[in-house]
């Protein structure tokens, strides 16, 4: 990896981690989570978790050779986003805004999602290489094509339920409007640089050889490779851009909102 590729991707890292503490800070200094949708939550750290468990999968088993550094800041950005999320969610389960129901219910759910992604993709890279044939291929087809067109859907859902929160109040509450700001151009940035960060080989865009010519067409060829580069990068690419898709989105309707005197004078346009 080149210089400039090792301090693009420290970079791109560290305002992720940065890009959670406006929120992190306003929650802890309210001391509640007033104004932020328990789903919206959850399903922001479902999503990280799919992420994260994916890049795993991909290091662990499709490109086993990756270099240390590559790994490392790879994995590494996947991993900061996780964490982050988890906090969110550790404040949720910590502080008396919901109930306990509400927070053993979401508790659960988040339990139950990371057994069947996060745990099983660890529990990969303990397997011998030549054992786990079988294994990786299971897991590939849960995450590739069963996952991921959900999580890119949840993604949309995690931004209505937090649109219909907002919309319901006359104020912001917990929802910190610089850290949507934040996340909005960091994760735009994220998304975009995941396109670079995976080299396609020319053989993706090939099609299949072994098909006669009148089936291996052009239109075959171009589908063949689009989703060889969705199995390898373009889940990254999408959840990123759609996470900062929806925060954008909030963050536009929360400035709209504050403009227009819809949410009280005592919660500023740059709260947290």
């Amino acid at each position: 990896m080149s210089p400039l590729g090792i301090i693009g991707r420290l970079v791109l890292t560290l305002l992720s981690i940065a890009s959670f503490a406006p929120q992190i800070r306003l929650i802890r200094d309210r001391g509640d989570l007033a104004g932020i949708s328990p789903s919206y939550i959850l399903y922001n750290l479902l999503i990280a978790t799919f992420l994260f468990a994916t890049a795993l999968h991909i290091v662990t088993s499709m490109v086993p050779d990756l270099p240390p550094t590559e790994y490392f800041f790879d994995i590494g950005q996947f991993a900061v986003v996780w964490v982050g999320q988890l906090a969110l969610f550790y404040l949720f389960l910590t502080l008396p805004t919901y109930t306990a129901a509400q927070k053993r219910r979401l508790a659960a759910s988040f339990v139950s999602f990371t057994a069947i992604t996060l745990a099983p993709t660890i529990f990969e890279a303990f397997i011998p290489k030549e054992d786990r044939i079988w294994w990786t291929a299971g897991l590939a087809y849960l995450l590739f094509f069963l996952l991921a067109p959900i999580m890119q859907l949840l993604g949309l859902v995690a931004l209505h339920v937090q649109v219909r929160e907002t919309k319901s109040r006359t104020t912001l509450g917990a929802l910190s409007v610089g850290g949507l700001y934040a996340q909005t151009l960091v994760f735009t940035l994220v998304g975009a640089s995941m396109v670079f960060r995976v080299k396609m080989l020319p053989e993706y865009w090939d099609g299949n050889p072994s098909l006669p010519p009148e089936r291996n067409t052009p239109l075959a060829k171009l589908w063949m490779g689009i989703v060889g580069w969705y199995e390898m990068v373009g889940w990254a690419t999408l959840d990123n851009l759609i996470f900062a898709f929806a925060q954008g989105s909030l963050w536009w309707i929360a400035r709209r909102r504050s403009v227009s005197g819809e949410i009280g004078e005592r919660d500023p346009l740059l709260e947290g």
